[in-house]
């Protein structure tokens, strides 16, 4: 390179080094994200930009100012399920079901006694219009009766023409009574209620099971007007929330994959998944891949938290500190949402080289030059 030549390319260095100071303050290169200056900027002016943009505080994370992790509040099902008991003595007949209707007479020549056999047996279903026909009673409707009620209308019918009848009625079939199970069930479907009754939790084990962590799956049951829905880990973590279920509820499981937002300088940014219960922010940067180390700002990671249910009113922006030696142990000290932002703000050195490969390589004949220079 000629002397002349040289000085022309120093010369047009200096002119573009020199708009680096000039473009500083502009939004002329490629970004994934604002400054850190930009995010402090934004929470100490947050009263006046109110109107415009969404405030928020500014917290420097520190061992004093860890966040606590956000409880849960609706971690019990409402009232009307909890007190719900097991179905027993008055269960309710319905359409389809079996009846096991026992006469006794006093007498061995009664109304149906005869030959010595003062018991008579009969086994009825239920029609689909609710109703059960007898000799000598007629026909009888008995849907959403109990056994109890059903024999007081039989003594009555029996009056006067049985010999002193004693009756027990029985429900030996509930080919309808059922609950149905649905979601992210291994068998959804219509499950049979046994005799005994059952809870909650036993549902969803004769629907299969659930192939999620309980932390990712939300129960709703729905009962007439009522409809409730609660995480499974309170469930199974609380006794009190296995409810008793009744036939013709509705049982849905819901799987709602829980994921994490990174962004910036990071990696692999995007969204990630943590399989455990209790995420913590070192556990999300891992998965991540960690800081870029050619771009990121140590001193820059920010966690953004949108106002919740745990006494909070503002926005905050957490900031933490990486190149401070107790950096790793607040991160792994620091629990995570899954409605959290993780941003890390890219260095001043990384803005000064995305100019010198966009702007210059151009001027001195490809990137590798630039990257060179």
């Amino acid at each position: 390179m000629t002397l002349g030549a040289g000085r022309s390319v120093c010369g047009v260095i200096a002119v573009c080094i020199s708009s680096v100071f000039v473009l500083s303050g502009c939004s002329t290169l490629p970004a994934f994200g604002p400054s850190s200056d930009a995010i402090v900027g934004a929470a100490k002016h947050r009263e006046k930009i109110l109107s415009e943009s969404a405030g928020f505080q500014l917290v420097d994370v520190s061992p004093s100012t860890l966040p606590a992790l956000p409880h849960d509040q609706a971690q019990e099902f409402p009232e009307r399920l909890l007190v719900q008991k097991f179905l027993s003595s008055n269960q309710a007949v319905m359409p389809s079901d079996s009846l096991v209707i026992r006469i006794w007479e006093a007498a061995d020549d009664g109304l149906f006694a005869a030959g010595g056999q003062r018991e008579t047996e009969f086994v009825l279903k239920v029609s689909n219009g609710g109703t059960i026909d007898l000799p000598y009673a007629g026909t009888i409707s008995v849907v959403g009766k109990s056994v109890q009620e059903i024999r007081e209308i039989l003594l009555e019918r029996y009056r006067g023409i049985a010999i002193d009848p004693e009756i027990n009625v029985e429900i030996k079939e509930t080919s309808l009574r059922g609950v149905a199970v649905l979601g992210a069930v291994v068998s959804p479907g219509l499950i049979p209620i046994p005799e005994r009754g059952v809870k909650l939790l036993d549902v969803i084990a004769l629907a299969g099971g659930i192939p999620h962590p309980d932390w990712e799956v939300t129960v709703n049951v729905r009962r007439r007007n009522l409809s409730a829905s609660l995480g499974l880990e309170h469930v199974l973590g609380n006794p009190s929330n296995n409810v008793v279920i009744l036939p013709d509820d509705n049982v849905t499981v819901s799987h709602v994959p829980r994921r994490f937002a990174v962004y910036g300088a990071i990696a692999k940014p995007g969204n990630v998944s943590l399989n455990t219960p209790s995420p913590r922010l070192a556990d999300l940067l891992a998965d991540s891949g960690g800081l870029n180390d050619m771009q990121a700002a140590a001193g820059s990671v920010f966690v953004f938290r949108i106002p919740g249910d745990n006494n909070q009113t503002d926005a905050i922006a957490y900031r933490l500190d990486f190149s401070r030696p107790d950096a790793f142990i607040m991160a792994s000290q620091f629990n995570v949402v899954s409605s959290d932002i993780v941003y890390v703000a890219a260095s001043d050195a990384s803005e000064l080289r995305k100019f010198f490969t966009t702007l210059l390589s151009p001027l001195l004949g490809g990137a590798s030059s630039a990257r060179n220079l």
